[in-house]
């Protein structure tokens, strides 16, 4: 008997899945926060503008995203476990080739690649919380998960910013992939596969094309889309802006960025842990709403702190904590909100879904690089607008339930 097959017993407690789950999650933490407070370093290192520098996450994220969309459908068809090594594979790899990079278009070619492997962990991990939770289950888990994901978000640029100090640059590539090593030995081990659907239809790529232009022809399916990745442009855009803010403006080195940063991550602990609780009491949509004031307050907090004289260290890091607090809420609940109707095709919604959170997440990244917003008082406009897209995309979904089961639906 094979071990996909025997080991299930072990996710008899659920504390287990989260435990496993946010193991994976810290490998794509990691690859896409761990370098951020490095990128100066990067920048002068490599003689590379910053806006160039920048660019490479946008383009980690593209590649990452579009990945999914391989990966989650193939997770339905041949298994979680499976497709998940091949990813883990790539992600070491790319990850040593970006460490020896010798100049920018080098290092941004392997980041392309490293994104590649790393769009294996989100998909595959929404997919086995969609295998084993179900109803409001669903959403606390996906909030208990953030919350585990905050850890390592607060971890991460601390380490990458204390890495960069003593050994370099380098030193935050070479962490990633053997952090990736680990989780990959582990994972072989440990790690039940818990699709049990598998074989019962072979992989067809029309059959996957098809599936995906169905979920998209739901306005409602879109709406949630769209609110996933406003919410997660909101901590993209703060993670590629605050080094630059913070370190070149405000005059911080990269370590004390990294423990600095450790407060929006607890930020988005505080979020998850909350939303779980309410999600038993409050429906998503409105649980989004509330989300949404938080942004518009960090948002506030940001513009006007910065035309009233406060630019300074606290003022900023208030205002940012305020949004990403609230992005939590939206996104956590968006998530969840978007994988519940669709049990038998976990793999696709979740590859759909970190599609279009990543793609739209580096658009969103690129245009601001673009636009040349590393300031202050710009960071507080988009957390502006983002809360504000939100809030009509929301109450368009809201509406739109109404309209479709004549009475208020909780999702």
């Amino acid at each position: 008997m094979s071990s996909e097959q025997t080991i299930i017993p072990y996710f008899k407690k659920d504390s287990v899945i989260i435990l496993l789950m946010a193991a994976l999650i810290a490998v794509n933490q990691f690859a896409v926060t761990l370098y951020l407070p490095a990128t100066p370093a990067i920048s002068r290192g490599l003689s590379a503008h910053p806006a160039v520098v920048q660019m490479s996450l946008a383009v980690f994220l593209f590649s990452m995203g579009t990945s999914q969309l391989i990966y989650g459908p193939l997770s339905d068809y041949y298994g979680r476990r499976r497709v998940l090594f091949v990813g883990l594979i790539l992600l070491v790899m790319s990850s040593l080739a970006v460490m020896l990079s010798q100049d920018i278009t080098q290092l941004i070619l392997a980041r392309f690649l490293q994104g590649l492997g790393a769009g294996a962990g989100p998909v595959i991990s929404r997919a086995i919380l969609r295998d084993h939770f179900q109803g409001k289950h669903l959403g606390s888990a996906i909030s208990l998960l953030m919350m585990a994901a905050s850890v390592t978000a607060a971890i991460s640029p601390f380490l990458g910013g204390h890495l960069q100090m003593w050994f370099g640059w380098r030193a935050c590539f070479a962490f990633m992939a053997l952090y990736a090593v680990s989780i990959l030995g582990a994972y072989y081990v440990y790690l039940p596969e818990t699709n049990v659907r598998i074989g019962k239809v072979a992989f067809s790529l029309r059959n996957t094309l098809h599936d995906y232009a169905d979920l998209l022809k739901s306005r409602i399916v879109f709406s949630y889309l769209l609110c996933i990745i406003l919410s997660f442009a909101g901590i993209i855009i703060y993670q590629s802006v605050a080094p630059f803010i913070l370190q070149d403006q405000l005059g911080l080195t990269a370590g004390a960025y990294g423990t600095i940063i450790i407060i929006p991550s607890v930020m988005t602990f505080m979020a998850g842990f909350i939303s779980s609780r309410l999600s038993a009491h409050m429906r998503r949509d409105h649980l989004m709403l509330l989300g949404t004031v938080f942004m518009l307050a960090g948002g506030g907090a940001l513009v006007l702190g910065y035309y009233l004289g406060f630019f300074n260290v606290t003022t900023v890091v208030l205002g940012i904590c305020l949004a990403i607090f609230g992005r939590a809420f939206v996104f956590a609940n968006a998530g969840a909100s978007l994988l519940q109707p669709y049990p038998d095709m976990a793999g696709t919604v979740g590859a759909l879904t970190g599609f279009f959170q990543m793609a739209g997440s580096a658009l969103i990244s690129a245009l601001l690089n673009i636009l040349n917003w590393r300031s202050m008082p710009t960071l507080g406009v988009t957390y502006l607008a983002l809360a504000t897209m939100i809030i009509v995309i929301t109450f368009f979904v809201i509406t739109s339930k109404r309209r479709k089961e004549g009475q208020v639906v909780t999702v």
